[in-house]
């Protein structure tokens, strides 16, 4: 999976939870060539024809603590635009996504980590086809009502040329995982909610992911607690 560097080791969480103050974010382009799709959301009253991809974002300042500076994000938002390539915007790390738009309920919360943690490894975010695959399946985790993740079926579907059926394959995944309850827990996600500010409207909400890190086995903090002891035992026989 072609990644650019943003991961981060953070605190062994399904979701990021802590608040943060609001970051400056600039839109620095695209992972891969935009795919055209045309989706269409019932219980939205939406149709529209959009470009899928994935978002390359820098923190301006270095300011989210959960991500490196720069880092791969996805809409996660068909109600607004995204800034333009070069253009900056305020966004906060959100537990509660999202109090501008569209919240996601529990359930999507969970169809989406779900989704990153059985497919995202696989996924070549330079490739158009792949990238934009994953940005529909993002939104199909995200917006469907209907129990079956399907972008062919229920209230949220999508057309485009050559990603349609990966998404599915993804969603399929993800369906199969939650329903033997095997989430998973490889990554943790993080919400960026849109500040409205600069004058014009909210920006695009957005959602990325880090590698939760491994926890420690107890054996292994006995071995560390050891060693330390036997440092400090060291340096007083050496005083």
């Amino acid at each position: 999976m072609k990644h650019i560097s943003y991961i981060a080791a953070i605190a062994a969480t399904t979701l990021i939870a802590a608040p943060a103050s609001a970051a400056l974010l600039e839109m620095d382009g695209f992972t891969a060539t935009l795919e055209t799709a045309d989706i269409v959301s019932t219980s939205m009253g939406l149709t529209d024809r959009v470009g899928a991809s994935g978002f390359r974002m820098i923190d301006v300042n270095d300011e989210i603590d959960e991500l490196e500076q720069e880092f791969v994000a996805w809409c996660v938002d068909i109600e607004h635009t995204l800034i333009g390539v070069g253009d900056t915007h305020e966004y906060e790390v959100t537990s509660t996504p999202f109090s501008n738009s569209t919240g996601l309920t529990a359930a999507a919360q969970m169809r989406l980590t779900a989704l990153f943690n059985t497919s995202y490894d696989s996924v070549d975010i330079t490739d158009g086809d792949e990238a934009a695959a994953w940005q529909l399946a993002v939104w199909e985790a995200a917006f469907e009502t209907d129990s079956l993740m399907s972008l062919t079926s229920g209230d949220f579907t999508a057309t485009s040329a050559g990603s349609v059926g990966m998404a599915n394959s993804m969603l399929a995944a993800a369906a199969s995982a939650i329903s033997s309850s095997s989430v998973g827990d490889k990554y943790s996600l993080v919400y960026l909610e849109s500040d409205g500010d600069f004058g014009r409207d909210f920006s695009q909400n957005l959602v990325t992911a880090v590698v939760a890190p491994v926890p420690l086995p107890a054996a292994g903090f006995l071995l560390l607690g050891g060693l330390a002891g036997f440092a400090a035992l060291k340096r007083r026989k050496t005083s």
